[in-house]
C-alpha cells in the first residue's frame, strides 16, 4: 500500500516636504509696526519675477539634477572696508532646479497663534537683478521661515546669489526696489552669509545665516554628514557585492558587519544633521534675546524697574513649579520672565533644565549654553547636556558632557552620568569600556536601585559577549552520561520508545549520547549546520549481571540533520524559522538477538517560532518521517513502512519579571500512515511542563502529560490510555557542564495485556557543551 501526500508552505511577509509657497511680485507680508526701518510703498520687480513652486516642478527638479551626490558651499557675508572683500566668491545657484530657502529670524513672527509672513531678495551678482521671494513660517510661533520657489530669468542658467534681509515696510512702497538697490550699492543693506546643499535628487536648499561663523558652523557639519552618507552607501554596496560570493562562512559575518557599520554611519549622519538645526535654533534664540534687550532699552527708568519686578514674580512661580517638578509649566514662566526683564540669567540653569523635561532638547542645549558659569556648579550643567544630547542621539558629545560630570565626583550626579554613559556604550557595543562605566556605578553610587540596574547591565553585557562568541563559534560538541533505574523495562523496535511491550523486568541503563556540530553559516538572521549525533543504551539487571532479554532492548540511534534557520519578523513580531532535513537509523537486537540496522528514516522538521511579547513565545512545529522497516517480520499486515506525521504546537510563558518561572503548555497530533495496516495508528499529547529556580542555584522542573493512542485498524482494536508525571532538579556546574536527578512515574492503561503497565525510572544524568 502506497501512501502520497502534497505539502504546500507558504510564508507571507508585510513590509511605509512639501512646502508650498508663493513667490510672486504681488505677495504682500504683514507689516511689522516695530520696525523704524521700514516705509509705505509697493514692490516693482519689473527686471525679475519668481514663479509658484508646485509638485510637477519638484518631479522637474529632480529630473534635471546636474549631480547624483550631495554637495555643499558657502557663500560669504559683506566685510567693512576690507580688500580682501572684493574677491569672495559667490556661489552659483542653477536655476533650472528648484530650491528651497529657510532662515530663522523672530522679528517676523509677530503672531504666535498663527504662521506669518515675510520677504527676502535675492540679487544676481552678475548682473544685479533682484527678485522679491515669499516665505511663510514653518508652523505657528517657530521663527522658522521657508519656501520653496523656482526662478524664470532667460537665458541665465546659474545665478550668483546674493541675499539680503529688507525691511519689510520698504517692499510695499512704489519705488522700494529702487531704494533697495542704493541700499546695497551702499552696503548699508548688508549681505546675509548662506550656504547652498545640493542634495542627491538634484533639490538645492539655501540656509541663510546672521554670522560668518554661524554658516562656517553648519557648512562643516554639512560636509561631515555627507562624508558620512558617502561611506554608508559604500558599506552597503560592500553588503550587496558579498551576498553573491560563495564562501558563505566569510561574507555573512562580513555582510552583518558592513550593515552595522552602514547603520552607525547613518545615526552619525543624523546627529551632524541634528546639530546643523541646533546651530539654527540658538541663531534664532540669540536674535529673539537681542530684540528683547533692545525693547528693554527702549524703555524709561520706571517702566524697565516695573518690568523687572513683574519678571521676578514670574520667575519665582517659575522656580516653584520647578522644585515641584511641573516643568511645562515653569516653562511657561520662565518665558515670561525673559520677555519682560532679558538681562536676568540667574535662572536659566533651572530654565534649561525644564526644557529638558518636557523633551524640548534642541532649546534646553541653547539655553544651557547661555548660563552663566558662576551660577552654577559646572558639573551639573554639563550633565544635563550630555542627557540632551544622548536624546539626540549624538553618543560623542553626550559622552564628552558627562565625562565632565564622572571626572567631578560630584553626588549623586556622577555615578548618574556614569551610568548613562554605560548604556550609550552598550549601543556602540564597546564592553570593555561600557563595564568600566557601570563598575564606576557601583564604586561611587550610594542609590541601591541605580547598583541593581548597573549590575543587570554588566550581566547583559556578559550575555551580549556570550552571544558574539557563540555567533563565531563554528564548531559544537555535546554529550552526556546517565545513569537510569528502570522498573520495567519496555521494548519497541521503532521510534516510539514508549509504545513498546512491556518486558516485566527492572534494570539499570546506561545512557551516553554524543553529538557534533559545524556551522558554516552563523549570524543573528540565519544559520545552517551540519550535525551529527549518537544515542546508545546499555541495559543490565540491578546486580550488574548481563540479559540477553533486556539487552536485546537497547537501540542505538544515529541522526545526521542539516538545518537551517531564518530570523526575520512576521506580523511585526519576531518570527524564527527552521527547516531541518535529517536521516536517522536505529540499530538493536530486534530479532533473533541479532545486532543489525531495524529502520532508517529520512526526515523533514519545520520549526515557526512567534515571539510574541518578551514573556511568550509560540510555536507550531510539522515533521514528517518516512520509516523504512529493515526486519524480516515486518510484512504484511505488520509491514512497518510508515509515513509518520506530528504536528505540535506550544507555547513558552514567562510567569515573572525575573524570569525564574515559566510554564510551557504543549499539545501534539501523531498520525502513522503505516503500509501494515495492524501499526497504522493516532496519537495525541497534552501536557505542560512547570520550571522554576530554586535554592542553590537549582531549577527545578516537573511535567504532567498524558496521551490517547488509538490503532484504526488493528486487528485487535488496540487502543492506549497513558499518564505520567516527572520532576526534577538541574544545576549548571560552570560554563560547560549540567548535572540533573529526575524521577518519572508512567501508567499505561490498554487493551491489550502485553502493552499494559506501571513504571518508574530514576535517571541521575551528566551533561557538557562545548
Amino acid at each position: 500500500m502506497k501512501t502520497r501526500l502534497k505539502f504546500f508552505c507558504c510564508l507571507l511577509f508585510l513590509f511605509i516636504f512639501s512646502t508650498h509657497i508663493n513667490a510672486q511680485e504681488n505677495n504682500k507680508p504683514k507689516e511689522n509696526q516695530s520696525n523704524q526701518e521700514e516705509s509705505k510703498a509697493s514692490t516693482d520687480s519689473k527686471e525679475a519675477t519668481s514663479k509658484e513652486t508646485s509638485n510637477e516642478q519638484s518631479k522637474t527638479a529632480k529630473k534635471n539634477a546636474d549631480s547624483k551626490e550631495a554637495t555643499s558651499s558657502l557663500s560669504d557675508d559683506d566685510s567693512e572696508n576690507t580688500e580682501s572683500s572684493k574677491n569672495k566668491k559667490r556661489v552659483s545657484i542653477n536655476t533650472s532646479n528648484v530650491v528651497r530657502l529657510q532662515y530663522g529670524y523672530p522679528k517676523w513672527n509677530t503672531d504666535s497663534t498663527r504662521i506669518n509672513s515675510a520677504s527676502v531678495l535675492l540679487r544676481d551678482g552678475a548682473s544685479g537683478r533682484i527678485v522679491q521671494i515669499s516665505l511663510q513660517e514653518t508652523e505657528p510661533d517657530s521663527s522658522i521661515f521657508a519656501g520653496v520657489y523656482s526662478i524664470s530669468w532667460a537665458q541665465i542658467d546659474d545665478i550668483k546669489a546674493e541675499f539680503y534681509i529688507p525691511p519689510q515696510n520698504l517692499l510695499r512702497t512704489k519705488d522700494g526696489i529702487k531704494k533697495l538697490q542704493k541700499l546695497i550699492a551702499s552696503k548699508k543693506l548688508r549681505r546675509r552669509p548662506f550656504i547652498l546643499r545640493r542634495e542627491p535628487d538634484g533639490f538645492q536648499v539655501i540656509e541663510l545665516y546672521d554670522t560668518r561663523a554661524q554658516a562656517k558652523d553648519a557648512l562643516k557639519l554639512f560636509k561631515q554628514e555627507i562624508e558620512l552618507r558617502k561611506k554608508q552607501n559604500v558599506t552597503l554596496q560592500q553588503q550587496q557585492n558579498n551576498e553573491g560570493l560563495e564562501q558563505k562562512e566569510v561574507i555573512d559575518q562580513a555582510a552583518i558587519d558592513a550593515a552595522e557599520k552602514a547603520k552607525e554611519l547613518a545615526k552619525m549622519a543624523a546627529a551632524a544633521r541634528a546639530e546643523a538645526e541646533r546651530i539654527r535654533l540658538e541663531q534664532v534664540e540669540r536674535r529673539k534675546a537681542i530684540e528683547r534687550l533692545a525693547r528693554q532699552r527702549a524703555f524709561d527708568k520706571a517702566e524697565r524697574e516695573k518690568r523687572k519686578r513683574k519678571a521676578k514674580n514670574f520667575a519665582d512661580q517659575a522656580l516653584a513649579a520647578f522644585k515641584d517638578g511641573r516643568f511645562k509649566e515653569a516653562v511657561e514662566l520662565f518665558d515670561k520672565s525673559l520677555e519682560l526683564d532679558p538681562e536676568n540669567k540667574s535662572y536659566m540653569f533651572q530654565y534649561g533644565v525644564s526644557l529638558y523635561r518636557t523633551d524640548q532638547f534642541n532649546r534646553s542645549l541653547v539655553a544651557l549654553g547661555l548660563v552663566e558659569d558662576d551660577s552654577v556648579n559646572p558639573a551639573e550643567k554639563s550633565f544635563f547636556e550630555g542627557l540632551n544630547y544622548y536624546r539626540l542621539q549624538d553618543n560623542a558629545k553626550a559622552i564628552t558632557a558627562l565625562d565632565k560630570t564622572i571626572k567631578s565626583g560630584l553626588q549623586p550626579l556622577a555615578p548618574s552620568a556614569a551610568f548613562y554613559k554605560g548604556i550609550i556604550l552598550i549601543q556602540k557595543k564597546e564592553w570593555d569600556p561600557a563595564t568600566e562605566a557601570f563598575q564606576t556605578v557601583l564604586n561611587t553610587s550610594k542609590d541601591p536601585k541605580l547598583d541593581e540596574r548597573a549590575e543587570k547591565f554588566i550581566e547583559q553585557i556578559i550575555r551580549a559577549r556570550a552571544y558574539e562568541a557563540e555567533l563565531a563559534r563554528r564548531w559544537k560538541y555535546s554529550g552526556a552520561v546517565g545513569f537510569i533505574y528502570d522498573s520495567n523495562i519496555t521494548l519497541s523496535s521503532d521510534s516510539s520508545r514508549d509504545q513498546g511491550v512491556a518486558s516485566n523486568i527492572e534494570g539499570v541503563r546506561l545512557l551516553t549520547q554524543f553529538g557534533v556540530q559545524y556551522r558554516p553559516i552563523k549570524d543573528k538572521k540565519k544559520e545552517f549546520a551540519t550535525q551529527l549525533s549518537l544515542f546508545n543504551l546499555y541495559t543490565v539487571e540491578p546486580d550488574f549481571s548481563s540479559n540477553q532479554t533486556l539487552r536485546d532492548t537497547d537501540p542505538t540511534l544515529v541522526n545526521l540533520s542539516l538545518p537551517y534557520t531564518l530570523k526575520s519578523t512576521l506580523w511585526e513580531k519576531g518570527y524564527k524559522f527552521t527547516v531541518a532535513p535529517a536521516y536517522e537509523t536505529i540499530y538493536m537486537s530486534a530479532e533473533d538477538s541479532e545486532y543489525k540496522e531495524i529502520l532508517g528514516s529520512p526526515i523533514i522538521a519545520l520549526n515557526n517560532t512567534l515571539v510574541m511579547s518578551k514573556d511568550w513565545f509560540t510555536s507550531l512545529n510539522i515533521k514528517f518521517r518516512y520509516d523504512l522497516s529493515k526486519l524480516d517480520s515486518s510484512t504484511g499486515d505488520n509491514d512497518g513502512d510508515a509515513l509518520k506525521t506530528k504536528v505540535t504546537y506550544n507555547n513558552i510563558v514567562v510567569m515573572n519579571k525575573e524570569k525564574g518561572r515559566i510554564l510551557i503548555p504543549e499539545l501534539s497530533l501523531t498520525h502513522n500512515a503505516a503500509t501494515g495496516k495492524n501499526l497504522r495508528y493516532i496519537r495525541l499529547d497534552l501536557a505542560v511542563t512547570y520550571l522554576f529556580k530554586w535554592k542553590w542555584e537549582t531549577t527545578f522542573n516537573s511535567r504532567a502529560s498524558l496521551y490517547t493512542l488509538n490503532y484504526t485498524e488493528n486487528a485487535n482494536n488496540r487502543g492506549d490510555l497513558n499518564y505520567a508525571i516527572t520532576a526534577g532538579l538541574n544545576k549548571k556546574f560552570g560554563e560547560h557542564w549540567n548535572g540533573g536527578l529526575n524521577i518519572n512515574y508512567t501508567i499505561n492503561d490498554s487493551n491489550i495485556d502485553d502493552n499494559t503497565y506501571n513504571k518508574m525510572t530514576i535517571l541521575n544524568s551528566w551533561s557538557f557543551n562545548f
